[in-house]
């Protein structure tokens, strides 16, 4: 009997290791597949993943004898594998642990880091010298269960050789050149504010007030409809349209507003402009009804409004809502890019009503009331080049990224990784997407100051992943702007927020109301492009090639001042953002974001090669736990991988 029980004890203590070797080996390799990269070619992207062969887990299987502590070490030096004093940290801890084992009598080759970060597998023969399944059952659920957030803490720790000094000191406040409003400005903006609310909820309850279809069949059709459209998981179904001018369409779009009206209370307006009102929503707790959802929501509303008058258009409501919807619902939902939640676009009115998700502070706001830190801006850029990436991988070009269009929301209670700041790239109403056709010349889309160099000089008639090294200039410039403090490009000073994309400035020089003078803007946009081009010729890498040389003579009726010999240079625009970026950030970082804002686009990296191929660049940022879950679950670009807890 006593034979039988400790066979018995003998299986289990086998069957237990094994399972724990087994089960690491599996997290160990889904650790690498999260890792994944993807390598772009012109005009291609492929995206090769490391992975695990059935070969080598059966070998990682026969490890029964090896401590608990060792497989607790095997995962760490895959973690940190980019951190050079936790590899060091984990491969001493390892090599000391495989010494252990092998002095204990077990036969074989232990679990040893190797110099380049990999781990050397043996096979141990032995089964009878395996630890008890107590101690490897309690070890491996405390590894399990770790807490990401000292993990997060251990990784971003100030390194005195790496970070600059007060790097996790809030930036100084930058005084704004914007002009505060008088009271009497002040009062009168509060006045059109709440007449434009008042104008949209007697919208509202108008077209909750018709019926729609002739008949109670076709009404409970309709109806029906409406919310099986609602309930799709595509995007596209979303987008109710009025374009093809049929009674069906317009009728679903009635039902939509109407919907709208009734399931959303809108309350205070959180931004406005020439372009759009935003107003924050919340949901009406007395609907019956939840076709739109329950979640956080902003309720986009096109200006002017109405938007025709008199039979003529009033701005470009309609056309700039179907972008920015057509364009979001044409993309994957990801963590870092504004969602479209629902979108009422009405033709024959020009206007345009989008609900999207609630993103939170304009960073712009936030950079000039010091309320950032260079850690935060460092780790926020990380997310947004990962939206941006995102975005390049589905066929879509911002062209106006800056700061005003980042949004920082606060992180969910329940999240993983504990950072302040969650960013969200919104506002894409400008996008190039392949199946919209633009309205505009391209040098009309950007803000002053943003745009890169070839959009003011050339047409742009380029392949797509050309055309993304637009948004990469313009990251670059938002990236220098949050770590300096003030503008790269022209002489706008603090005021980026408030500058308007150019053809925002167009449609208000145009089209704009005159309730508001206070909002009118009547600079010239040749003007702002050639002072901006100025500014960028200052720089010895930024000489105009003959192409771009000529346009410039076409559009301002002369040679550019470094063709004449007028500008006197201050050396090379990398010197001078390296030299201003490092008082901040860590040095690679600040040459990472000189190469995105190089003369030619050929030198700028994509949006992946930022994640992919700058390591130095990301030390000690670690990816919010939403994103891990996203490139995880839909193999992805480039991630600081946390185990799941």
């Amino acid at each position: 009997m006593t034979t039988i029980l400790g066979v018995g004890h003998a299986l289990v203590l086998f069957a237990g290791a094994a399972f724990a070797a087994s089960w690491s080996a599996r997290r160990h390799g889904q650790t690498r597949r999260a890792v994944g990269r993807r390598a772009t070619t012109p005009g291609r992207e492929e995206t090769t993943t490391t992975t695990t062969t059935e070969e080598e887990e059966e070998e990682v299987e026969k490890v029964v004898s090896v401590s608990a502590s060792a497989q607790v070490n095997q995962i760490e030096i895959e973690r940190a594998r980019d951190d050079d004093a936790l590899y060091a940290s984990c491969s001493s801890s390892s090599s000391a642990t495989s010494s252990a084992t092998l002095n204990s009598g077990a036969e074989g080759d232990a679990i040893a880091g190797s110099n380049d970060g990999t781990v050397a597998v043996g096979v141990v023969e032995s089964a009878c010298s395996a630890v008890p399944l107590v101690s490897v059952v309690n070890d491996f659920i405390e590894d399990i269960v770790a807490d990401d957030s000292e993990r997060s803490e251990r990784l971003t720790a100030p390194d005195e050789s790496y970070y600059p000094v007060g790097y996790n000191e809030p930036y100084d406040a930058v005084p704004s050149t914007s002009a505060p409003l008088s009271k009497k400005a002040t009062k009168k903006r509060e006045l059109i504010r709440k007449k434009r609310r008042e104008q949209r909820m007697n919208y509202f309850a108008l077209m909750t007030s018709k019926p729609y279809g002739s008949s109670a069949s076709e009404r409970a059709a309709l109806k029906h409809e409406f919310e099986r459209r609602c309930a799709a998981p595509e995007p596209i179904e979303w987008l109710f349209d009025t374009e093809d001018g049929s009674a069906r369409s317009r009728a679903l779009y009635g039902i939509g507003i109407s919907t709208l009206a009734h399931e959303r209370e809108l309350l205070d307006i959180a931004g406005d402009g020439a372009f759009s009102d935003v107003f924050t929503t919340k949901r009406n707790p007395k609907a019956a009804t939840s076709a739109l959802g329950v979640q956080n929501a902003v309720l986009k509303c096109s200006n002017p409004y109405p938007g025709v008058v008199n039979g003529q258009r009033m701005g470009d409501g309609y056309h700039a809502g179907a972008v920015e919807s057509k364009t979001l619902a044409s993309m994957p939902p990801h963590p870092a890019v504004v969602r479209v939640l629902a979108a009422f676009l009405e033709k024959s009115r020009n206007e345009s009503f989008l609900l999207l998700s609630d993103a939170g502070k304009d960073m712009h706001k936030m950079r000039e009331l010091g309320e950032l830190t260079p850690h935060q801006v460092r780790t926020t850029l990380r997310r947004v080049l990962q939206g941006i990436a995102h975005c390049h991988s589905h066929g879509v070009v911002h062209r106006d990224i800056k700061a005003g269009n980042i949004l920082i929301n606060e992180p969910p209670a329940n999240a993983r990784v504990k950072s302040n700041h969650r960013a969200t790239l919104i506002d894409f109403g400008v996008a190039k997407q392949a199946m919209i056709e633009d309205e505009y010349v391209c040098d009309m889309y950007g803000t002053p100051g943003y745009q890169a160099p070839e959009m003011l000089l050339s047409d742009m008639d380029v392949p797509h992943d050309v055309y993304t090294k637009v948004d990469m200039f313009s990251f670059g410039v938002t990236a220098f702007f949050l770590c300096a403090g003030f503008e790269l490009f022209g002489a706008q000073g603090a005021g980026e927020g408030r500058v308007d994309t150019k053809v925002k400035k167009n449609i208000k020089r145009k089209f704009w109301s005159s309730e508001d003078k206070s909002t009118d803007d009547d600079g010239d946009t040749d003007d702002d492009d050639e002072i901006i081009l100025r500014s960028m010729l200052e720089f010895d890498d930024f000489k105009l090639n003959a192409a771009h040389e000529a346009r410039y003579r076409e559009r301002f009726g002369g040679q550019s001042s470094r063709a004449t010999g007028d500008t006197q240079t201050r050396g090379t625009l990398r010197e001078y953002v390296v030299s201003i970026v490092s008082q901040s950030q860590p040095l690679a970082f600040a040459e990472m974001i000189a190469d995105c804002v190089a003369y030619d686009a050929d030198a700028r990296p994509l949006a992946s090669e930022c994640l992919a191929s700058y390591p130095d660049a990301w030390r000690g940022v670690v990816d919010d736990d939403d994103i891990e879950d996203f490139l995880y679950s839909g193999g992805g670009i480039e991630v600081c991988y946390l185990v799941r807890a």
